[in-house]
């Protein structure tokens, strides 16, 4: 806070959006959920999709069901056709296992027609560069690729490596998601 307000108290310098941004940020992520909300309240200015999404992230870290949802409505106002924001909203409703709602949420997206870009990642390896893009089989090495990733999972498994998969991936079935994890 202090140099927050040191910016306009000493220097004169009005806060613009990317200032508010950030506060925000800084109090979500520290888990001060009803403070960055009450910041956002007080602003000067109009919140944009930054300023929600920022407090919307922090609902997601922290597990507030209930402000995640009312900062969701505010997104979905602001940018209807982002599809990331069902997503984060998804996934704060699948670490509650609050399954009917993932099921309403993806029904909507489905209704819009939104679509979710498959992940994708790729690595340059002696001069070529390999992409790989979730679901996909046409890599010249699909088959060895995937034989050596479910091993890497497996052992991942035997040396009581574990990730929070129930939330992980909502629409794979359970092999993919363990695989996708590595």
């Amino acid at each position: 806070w202090r140099f927050f307000n040191f910016m306009r108290n000493e220097y004169g310098i009005e806060p613009k959006l990317d200032h508010y941004a950030c506060m925000v940020d800084l109090l979500s992520r520290t888990g001060n959920l009803s403070k960055a909300y009450k910041f956002i309240m007080s602003m000067p200015i109009e919140p944009d999709a930054t300023i929600w999404g920022a407090l919307l992230s922090g609902c997601r870290i922290h597990h507030d069901v209930k402000l995640a949802e009312k900062v969701a409505e505010n997104l979905f106002e602001l940018e209807p056709d982002n599809t990331r924001y069902y997503v984060v909203l998804a996934n704060v409703y699948a670490e509650a296992e609050k399954w009917e709602e993932v099921k309403k949420l993806q029904e909507k997206m489905r209704k819009r027609r939104f679509e979710q870009n498959p992940g994708c990642s790729w690595i340059e390896f002696g001069g070529k560069f390999n992409i790989f893009v979730a679901g996909n089989t046409k890599h010249p090495q699909a088959k060895r690729i995937d034989a050596l990733l479910r091993k890497l999972s497996l052992q991942m498994k035997n040396g009581e490596y574990s990730t929070k998969l129930r939330y992980a991936l909502i629409n794979e079935d359970d092999m993919e998601k363990e695989v996708i994890q590595c």
